[in-house]
């Protein structure tokens, strides 16, 4: 029997978007491909948080293969999911000690309510490999341990295939 993953996109990403549809495709040889995309117009991290969660239990997801992009990252380390193995790319900086930091646009985009609860955050799954782009900010970058070189937020080209190379071990 294959192996599970689940793979959570970044920010307003859906299971039928190209994106996500290119990396079911590429994995699915390999593994039962699942995608979750919490209710990103409810601005909550603890309600998509708690949506994923249900949707590992519901799926029976737990010591599964995890990959996360961006804001999905933010979930996937913060959900009580207990992966086997946990992959982000670009992982969102947004935890307590990045909000002193943040600009303006950031801070009007989360609003106080879920910037108080970005601020309540633990990180309670360490990522076995924190992808980023070279092009990315470095608060990006501090949370990553392996860079792709050329590459930017999105995982595309080089980056999509870093990733891939990566979850097919």
């Amino acid at each position: 029997m294959k192996p599970s993953i689940l793979i959570i996109p970044g920010y307003g990403g859906k299971p039928r978007d190209k994106m996500s549809l290119r990396f079911k495709r590429s994995l699915e040889g390999k593994y039962n491909v699942y995608i979750f995309s919490p209710d990103w117009k409810k601005r909550s991290i603890n309600l998509w948080i708690n949506q994923t969660e249900s949707f590992v239990k519901k799926n029976n997801l737990f010591n599964s293969v995890i990959f996360a992009h961006s804001l999905g990252g933010m979930i996937a380390v913060c959900a009580k999911i207990r992966p086997r193995k946990l992959l982000t790319a670009s992982l969102s900086p947004y935890f307590k000690d990045d909000l002193p930091f943040l600009d303006k646009t950031d801070r009007n985009f989360f609003g106080k309510k879920m910037l108080k609860e970005l601020g309540e955050l633990r990180i309670i799954n360490k990522p076995n490999i924190s992808f980023a782009g070279s092009s990315e900010g470095e608060d990006v970058k501090k949370y990553s341990n392996r860079i792709v070189e050329g590459a930017g937020h999105l995982p595309v080209g080089k980056y999509f295939k870093e990733i891939i190379k990566e979850l097919m071990k």
